[in-house]
């Protein structure tokens, strides 16, 4: 799979399945470490400090929560269905300093789980919430504890684990160094699902998975979409309304000088293997970075109105 310019030598924690329920349906995958080394993810964080408010609110948390935004290395989340998740985290944070704060909770308490020491709070407002450390600076989380105690079971090996699908291959392979990776199992969603009628019926019925992957390639900031149908004539369909989707905008650009400006700076491929479509997006970092920091000088600007 071709993607927009060169690769840069960056450090990457790719997505450890081993890690990851079997019975998860989607998974959403952040790598923090290469935030911070990519030009536009660097950027982004500075000018963020920058900011009065945000500055103060990161400081804050370091000084008071020991959690240091510099220092997180990935987050990841995963589930079955869209109202309960698993969510795991590496670095950023001190263990005894957190366990210290959810002590405070008025309803604490601990259990244990094997060998591990699930920290339960705000009980008595439906299921507990759960915290398990599972090394110095790791955790699993979820909004209830046998949720959390399947994760550390997964860890353990007493569960089983995600086998990576076609799916996920294709995203981790899309670029070298991706910041974000995101995919859903469109048929294993479905079962917790009640939709019959409209778009997203169709979707159910025609798609196996859909999948997100976002980084930076060479001096481009890329965002890669593939849709998996459940047939090759299923996805030369997708593909030709992808492709019309962006001739639209194209013909909107004559209305919107904005977005034809936008668009002028924007790279677009669409093209079809099979049964899985792949779409991707890129804009030179430079003008990302433009982009971004007009969004945050109004939203400043806003802020600062506000209080007037």
């Amino acid at each position: 799979m071709a993607i927009l310019g060169a690769i840069p030598a960056m450090h990457a924690a790719p997505i450890d399945f081993t890690k990851i329920s079997g019975q998860s349906n989607w998974i959403l995958h952040a790598d923090l470490e290469a935030l911070h080394k990519s030009v536009v993810g660097s950027f982004t964080i500075a000018k963020a400090k920058k900011n009065p408010e945000t500055g103060k609110g990161i400081t804050g948390l370091k000084a008071f929560y020991g959690f240091d935004i510099d220092a997180v290395s990935s987050f990841t989340a995963y589930g079955r269905g869209k109202d309960k998740a698993i969510f795991a985290a590496k670095g950023g944070f001190d263990p005894k300093r957190l366990q210290a704060m959810l002590e405070l909770n008025e309803s604490y308490l601990a259990k244990k789980h094997g060998d591990t020491v699930i920290h339960m709070i705000d009980q008595g407002k439906g299921d507990p919430k759960a915290i398990a450390f599972t090394a110095k600076d790791e955790l699993v989380g979820a909004p209830t504890a046998p949720f959390t105690e399947h994760a550390l079971d997964t860890l353990k090996g007493k569960e089983p684990s995600l086998e990576p699908r076609a799916i996920h291959k294709a995203l981790s392979n899309s670029m070298s160094y991706p910041v974000l990776i995101a995919a859903v199992d469109v048929k294993g969603m479905a079962e917790f699902s009640k939709i019959s009628q409209g778009p997203e019926a169709v979707m159910i019925q025609k798609a196996d998975a859909i999948g997100l992957v976002v980084g930076e390639t060479g001096d481009m900031l890329v965002a890669v979409v593939l849709l998996e149908a459940n047939d090759d004539e299923t996805a030369a369909h997708v593909e030709n309304i992808a492709r019309g989707f962006t001739s639209l905008l194209a013909l909107g650009s004559d209305l919107d000088p904005n977005l034809a400006q936008m668009l002028s700076k924007t790279k677009t491929t669409v093209s079809r293997e099979g049964n899985t479509v792949t779409v991707q997006l890129g804009v030179e970092v430079e003008v990302a970075k433009e982009i971004i920091a007009e969004g945050m000088a109004k939203n400043q600007a806003f802020g600062e109105d506000g209080l007037d």
